[in-house]
């Protein structure tokens, strides 16, 4: 990683969570919110996954664990002699 990179890991609970019609929430709903998020702080990145999450599920719950991890990276810092 590089100073300014987002690291997102999610669990299978997100990533592969069908809504009551079958439509997994994949990665094309990822990737629009990851862009819709882009400079926000990581927490609300986490929170907009989630309740994008929760609204592709609906009424219906989930069925699995669901975890989102989002760490902004800045680089080491510099070094003191």
């Amino acid at each position: 990683m590089e100073a300014g990179d987002r690291l997102v890991a999610i669990s299978t609970g997100v990533h592969g969570t069908r809504s009551a019609t079958g439509e997994v929430f994949g990665e094309s709903v990822l990737r629009q919110v990851l862009s819709a998020t882009r400079h926000t702080p990581p927490y609300e990145t986490a929170r907009s996954i989630v309740a994008g999450l929760l609204e592709h599920v609906g009424h219906e719950g989930l069925l699995a664990d669901a975890a989102v991890v989002c760490i902004d990276w800045h680089g080491r810092p510099a070094e003191t002699p």
